[in-house]
């Protein structure tokens, strides 16, 4: 089938997963780290046991989690910490997600539009968020997945639009090498992912798609 990649560098889609992520071995550990000071608290558990004790308000905005602790709440009715395994999520990206949701408690991330109208970050969100993705190439991609595995749409929309960022600009050749793609990409691919994407593009650049 076609390739999720957004081949046109202008076309942003926030729910895109990116094809390809890089899963770094990471030191196994138990460590616990406490996020929040408030009393009521989850504890998250990375893909190599790590543990992280969260509070609950700030480890709800994952969908997932917030889920599985309702579920639990409605099973369980004594009062021990709450243990929520996350195996897809290594304990160096799950850190920067726990600190995405931290400040997003206190300072709640812009809402981003599309079509994108700046090719900037900082133009679209917050100075902390902009600043929060500037990250090398593999934790970009390790945050997409978790995000997207964790279902935290807010973080998602942003390392989306990172990878977008990116990517703008690039020729079929270096996004090939970005995303470890090896096979070419065929005209009737890149007119699939075009029409799957065409709602994020912006008006000017849709008329000039039409006209080719």
């Amino acid at each position: 089938g076609a390739l999720s990649v957004v081949a046109d560098p202008d076309a942003y889609a926030p729910s895109s997963v990116l094809p390809l992520i890089v899963d770094s071995p990471f030191p196994n550990n138990t460590t616990t780290i406490n996020m929040d000071s408030s009393d009521e608290k989850v504890t998250l558990v990375s893909k190599e046991h790590e543990k992280f004790s969260v509070a609950v308000a700030v480890a709800s905005m994952s969908k997932i989690v917030e889920t599985t602790i309702a579920d639990n709440d409605d099973d369980d009715d004594d009062d021990t910490t709450q243990e929520i395994p996350l195996p897809n999520v290594p304990g160096t990206v799950l850190a920067k997600v726990i600190e995405y949701c931290t400040h997003y408690q206190t300072e709640p991330m812009t809402e981003i539009k599309t079509p994108l109208k700046s090719s900037k970050i900082e133009d679209m969100v917050q100075a902390w968020y902009a600043e929060f993705v500037r990250v090398e190439q593999g934790m970009l991609f390790e945050l997409v997945t978790a995000a997207n595995f964790m279902d935290i749409k807010p973080l998602l929309d942003l390392t989306c639009l990172a990878v977008a960022v990116m990517i703008k600009g690039k020729s079929a050749e270096e996004l090939r090498k970005i995303f470890n793609i090896s096979e070419v990409v065929t005209p009737e691919e890149q007119a699939q992912i075009r029409e799957e994407n065409k709602w994020c593009i912006q008006p000017d650049q849709q008329q000039n798609q039409n006209q080719e």
